[in-house]
């Protein structure tokens, strides 16, 4: 707990403790049948108050262990983010050596099914939203390099690399929203 919300929880205690002495002191000096209503009215506002404190606490506490989990897991996804986005910058001509473009095909499935391990270890939810890919025959066929000449991927290529594309906007969209995803 940080120092100013330990000094301002002794605060609220302090006042709240002076008020509960304050007030049974009142019980126990010539009380009239009034008096014991506005004492027990004073003693409910007082114990209340205590309880939202209390409350209050214990919730902010509880929120930030779970955004401290959250952004843990979107720090590994970010990761893995970085590793697919690298993928799709070296995506191979069809033009090179077809052991070439193989092995490219063979390390899209090794990224996406590590990247499936991560999100299973965390949320059922996000590996069904990683792996739905709805729209991979809207991703673009034609990749267009950093460097170089655009080209057109076709066959099982073309299917590594939409399903890339795909699996690369479910993820961003898993870790923009992660309360959504993972429930800690």
């Amino acid at each position: 707990m940080r120092r100013g919300r330990r000094v301002r929880l002794l605060a609220c205690l302090g006042v709240t403790i002076m008020f509960m002495s304050h007030t049974l002191w009142h019980m126990f000096n010539d009380v009239r049948p009034f008096d014991w209503v506005m004492l027990i009215v004073e003693v409910a506002v007082l114990l209340l108050i205590l309880y939202e404190v209390i409350v209050g606490a214990v919730r902010s506490r509880q929120e930030k262990q779970r955004q401290a989990k959250l952004d843990a897991i979107v720090a590994s996804l970010a990761k893995q983010m970085d590793e697919g986005h690298s993928l799709q910058v070296t995506t191979p001509s069809p033009q090179l050596e077809l052991a070439k473009i193989r092995e490219w095909i063979q390390s899209v499935r090794a990224w996406s099914h590590a990247t499936e391990i991560i999100l299973k270890h965390y949320s059922l939810r996000a590996v069904r939203a990683f792996t739905l890919v709805v729209n991979a025959n809207t991703a673009d066929t034609v990749v267009h390099p950093s460097e170089g000449v655009s080209f057109y991927v076709a066959g099982e290529f073309r299917e590594a690399y939409q399903r890339l594309l795909a699996q690369l906007d479910n993820l961003r969209r898993i870790i923009e929203k992660p309360e959504v995803y993972f429930d800690l």
